[in-house]
């Protein structure tokens, strides 16, 4: 029996260490991500980036698998197999994503799902509708006005006497 008791109390650590930590770790990435995401520099970062966006997924899916044994082993302990539960989740979750009501540009509430639909359909539209128009002279032109600092003489001279290599 203390052989038993023993194995459990390992296992019980182990899952702690490992499982226990998952929402530290996916709010780390998550931080670390909006770090990178602000600072994007190099195609170094955006590859960074990638990795990190795999990573969280990852701990977001053994989050989501943990809640979900979770929440079956108690069904099991209660005896409850029947999936009534996840019925009533998806229909409240159905519920709670439903838009019910929009205003308009006007400051209508509109009230009908044609409405809404249009306000949104609308909306995408004169978002996307003109997104093509620049063409690369306009976007030259829009460059060329741009105030771009430059280097003084003097620090042109302080930069050409450095030795990049050994930095």
């Amino acid at each position: 029996m203390h052989k038993v008791y023993s194995v459990r109390k390992e296992f019980v650590r182990w899952n702690r260490n490992v499982f226990g930590r998952i929402e530290q770790e996916i709010n780390q990435k998550k931080r670390l991500l909006q770090d990178l995401q602000n600072n994007v520099i190099s195609m170094a970062n955006v590859g960074k980036e990638r990795e990190l966006r795999e990573e969280l997924e990852c701990l977001l899916k053994r989050e989501e698998l943990m809640w979900a044994q979770k929440a079956r082993s108690e069904w099991i302990l209660k005896g409850d197999k029947n999936i009534r539960y996840f019925q009533v989740v998806v229909k409240q979750r159905r519920a709670r994503s439903r838009i019910h009501c929009i205003k308009n540009t006007e400051g209508v509430l509109i009230e009908d799902p044609e409405g809404i639909e249009r306000i949104f359909v609308d909306h995408f539209k004169s978002t996307y509708e003109f997104a093509n128009t620049y063409n690369v002279e306009s976007i030259m032109e829009q460059l060329h006005n741009l105030a771009i600092p430059q280097l003084s003489a003097q620090q042109c001279c302080i930069l050409n006497k450095l030795d990049f290599g050994k930095l």
